[in-house]
């Protein structure tokens, strides 16, 4: 007889729950620019208490893909030719 119960998929697990330090590492930020942003609102994040602040993986995930700057090929450059 097997105990072992599956992982609930609503609720993310422990070590997709990152501090201050491991987000910061996490999205390659100083600890300081991470406050910053949280007290602007500007990044996903869970607050759990008055001083208690809780970064989920995905959510840090999605939020870097939302700032990514997509380039144009070389290729596309050049055929516009110079205005």
């Amino acid at each position: 007889m097997n105990n072992d119960r599956p992982a609930s998929t609503s609720e993310p697990k422990r070590s997709e729950r990152m501090n201050y330090p491991e987000a910061a590492s996490y999205v390659h930020l100083p600890v300081g620019t991470l406050y910053a942003l949280v007290a602007e609102l500007r990044i996903p994040h869970v607050r759990l208490g008055k001083r208690l602040v809780r970064f989920e993986r995905a959510a840090l995930e999605a939020w870097l893909e939302e700032r990514r700057v997509h380039v144009a090929a070389s290729g596309d450059l050049l055929k516009g030719g110079a205005k």
